[in-house]
């Protein structure tokens, strides 16, 4: 698996901040976010989080049709394939 573009961002436990994370990764046409300090979990197959919610992995699924795979979480972090 190749992801080319990644992003890095922190949405300070904000709705309007994860909102503005989503519409960039597929406007920038990023494949991956990972995201510090999400404001909600999103119940969806390209979302993923670790065990605290702090940390998450959002993957652009209009760039990638390859399903994420949690191969390890813990508190502050998430290992995905």
């Amino acid at each position: 698996m190749h992801f080319g573009r990644i992003a890095l961002i922190n949405v300070n436990h904000s709705t309007d901040a994860q909102e503005l994370m989503k519409q960039t990764v597929l406007e920038l046409k990023f494949d991956l976010a990972v995201i510090c300090e999400p404001y909600e979990p999103m119940d969806r197959d390209d979302w993923r989080e670790d065990l605290t919610g702090t940390v998450a992995i959002y993957r652009n699924s209009n760039m990638s049709t390859l399903p994420l795979r949690t191969i390890k979480a813990g508190e502050g972090f998430i290992g995905e394939r």
